[in-house]
Formats: C-alpha cells, structure tokens, sequence
C-alpha cells in the first residue's frame, strides 16, 4: 500500500507527442507545461499495418528516481510518444509501466506488437504469469511475485491479438533508442509537485526544475561510481559515465562510494580483491582506459 501511495503522490505521465505524420519523427524530446495528462489511445480505424509499441525503462541508483518511455507507431504512419517518471522506484517496475502504458495507447488495435528490450517483462508476460496466478502469486521457490500490482494491472490489459517481442538495447534500433532517451530523461528530471499539481521550485533560481536542465549536485571529495560488467571493474566519474556502461546490460552491477575505504569495501561485497586495479571508463568512446590505470590503495 505504501508504494502505491508514494506512486500517486509522486509519479508523472506526459504526452510527448500525438499524430505526428510519418514513420519515425524523432524530433528533440518536448515536454508540456502542465504534469498530468489524459489517457489517449492509437487510432484504430483502418490501420493498414499492425501497430508497433516500443518500450522502455530507466532508473537512476535502482532503486532511486525512474522514468519510461513509449512510443507507438500506428499502421496509418501515425506517431503517439508517452512518457512519465516515478520518484522511488526501479527498473523492472519501469519497464512493467512503459508496457501497461503501451497496452492502453494501444486498446482496441486489431494487431500489436510490442518491442521491449526487457527480458523480465516478455519472460513474464509469456511465460510466467500463468504459473504466478495458478500458484496464489508466489514463485516456484515460494516467495512472492514482485511487484504484484503492475502484473496485475498489465495482466487486465493483456490481449490475444498482441504479440511481446524481444529486442537487444544499445544496438542503434530507432524506436528503442527512443524510448531509451525518453525514460532517462524522466529519469533524471523527476521532481516532487505541490499540492496544486505543478513542479516545485528550485531552491536556488525559483524557476521550475527541468530535466532537460538540471543542475548538477556538487560530490564529496573523491567521490565516483564503480559499475561491474561482465567481471569487469570500471571507476566513473559522473553518474550518466557510469550509466552508459551498464544500462541495460544483464547482471551489472553498479554502486557510488564515497573516498577509497567504500570502495574497498564494495569490490569486497562483490567477491573481488579490495586493492583490485580498476580502470577509468572513457564515455565518449564507450571503452576502457587501455593506459593509466588507478588502482584503490592500500
């Protein structure tokens, strides 16, 4: 109960953009003035291909600020973009939110498809939900089903006619790659509203806080990110260095220490030696530092 009225309380849905000529208008990401939007849906009349839905999820932390992103092509060439943001949530819920949103925009299309690059949300939706429900909500191992509610709520919607489709991320796909920057977007500038419904104000300028301009918080001294890819070690010195790296990417691991001694302490907590050598991540080339390795002292 308490995660649904913190979802209430403090999560955002946008329309980005609706009827929209054309196959693919990616046009800069816009945001409306107001924060609350009404439910929309493709138009279903006469569609001459099936409707593609592609979705996507981002949290910052995970758990931490979150944010999803949809955007719809009707077989008609038309566009709709939705996007919205939550602020204590993770990733598999956002990726659950962007589907169920999808289904919605997308009720009472005679053929779906939609495209996440999620396997726990196509795993789930196709394979198993069924035993879920026939099993009271618990899994094999007898623990219950996270996240029950958004199953539940995708589940309601769910429809014969829908095809749930897999596809890798960061692979240059344009609707995923859409989505993605869509989701981080509200990932990031995710803010708390007044009771009126409006954006609360920065402290510093008192103008509404933007994601499209959101000033960063200065870090302790020797503070970084450490992400585990693959086995591994990198060091970033900003959160989106760190994020390029392992959004997306089954089984990374990632984390913010505060000065060396944390660090230690989480190569640790991963199964790794604490005076490990770990590598800079250059985020303009997406690669490892093949020189000047730092290493955590002893």
């Amino acid at each position: 109960m308490r995660r649904g009225k913190r979802r209430a309380e403090n999560a955002h849905t946008f329309i980005l953009g609706n009827g929209f000529e054309g196959r693919h208008p990616f046009a800069t990401l816009s945001m409306p003035a107001a924060y609350t939007a009404p439910r929309t849906m493709v138009d279903p009349a006469a569609p001459e291909l099936p409707t593609i839905a592609y979705t996507d999820g981002s949290c910052i932390g995970n758990p931490g600020p979150g944010g999803w992103g949809v955007h719809v092509e009707a077989g008609n060439g038309r566009v709709l973009e939705l996007g919205g943001g939550e602020l204590d949530t993770t990733n598999n819920r956002m990726e659950l939110r962007a589907a169920i949103e999808a289904l919605r925009a997308t009720a009472g299309c005679p053929a779906v498809a939609i495209i996440t690059d999620s396997s726990y949300v196509r795993n789930g939706i196709t394979r198993w939900l069924m035993g879920w429900k026939r099993d009271g909500w618990q899994t094999k191992a007898g623990k219950p089903v996270s996240n029950r509610e958004l199953w539940i709520e995708l589940d309601a919607l769910a429809r014969p006619e829908v095809i749930w489709q897999w596809t890798r991320a960061h692979v240059g796909t344009p609707g995923n790659e859409r989505c993605d920057a869509i989701a981080r977007s509200f990932a990031v500038g995710i803010r708390r509203l007044d009771p009126g419904g409006h954006p609360t104000l920065s402290a510093a300028s008192g103008e509404p806080s933007s994601s499209l301009a959101r000033r960063p918080r200065a870090q302790p001294t020797g503070t970084r990110y450490l992400s585990l890819v693959d086995g591994v070690v990198a060091q970033h010195a900003t959160w989106s260095d760190c994020e390029q790296r392992v959004h997306g990417v089954r089984g990374a691991r990632y984390r913010k220490v505060n000065g060396d001694d944390e660090a230690r302490a989480l190569l640790k907590a991963w199964g790794l030696s604490p005076e490990l050598r770990v590598q800079d991540y250059r985020a303009a080339e997406g690669e490892l530092s093949g020189h000047g390795e730092l290493q955590v002292e002893g």
